[in-house]
């Protein structure tokens, strides 16, 4: 069986998202296991590391040239594996579920203020590449 209509290149980004997949999912996995407690502090630290990091290689790719396949496979791939929307969410719903209000805005405005700010950062640093 050969190599599908949509060509070699494509496999190839998708082959690099999927490694990419892989370390990012790993990479959340261990700031989970040593970091989550409370307010499950690992969560917030993957998400603001690829918050900054999707900044910074979104302005990077706007002011140099790039791999396409790469671009992909880093963004798509690893940051994407890396943050987490879902856990978030779970966190959350656990903190509302469990009468501790306080506790589910205070992770919400945690991932939003910094998540926000690291990425707005990435993106002030990507221009100088």
């Amino acid at each position: 069986m050969g190599i599908p209509a949509y060509g070699r290149a494509n496999m190839t980004t998708f082959v690099l998202v999927a490694i990419g997949g892989a370390v990012g999912a790993v990479s959340r996995a261990i700031f989970g296991h040593h970091l989550n407690g409370r307010l499950a502090i690992g969560t917030l630290v993957a998400n603001v590391i690829a918050a900054f990091a999707l900044g910074y290689l979104s302005r990077l790719g706007q002011v140099s040239s790039w791999n396409e396949a790469h671009s992909i496979a880093l963004k798509v791939g690893l940051l994407g594996a890396l943050s987490t929307w879902s856990s978030l969410a779970n966190e959350v719903a656990d903190h509302l579920r469990s009468d501790r209000h306080s506790d589910a805005a205070t992770v919400l405005a945690l991932h939003l203020i910094l998540g926000i700010g690291a990425a707005w950062l990435g993106l002030r640093l990507g221009q100088f590449g």
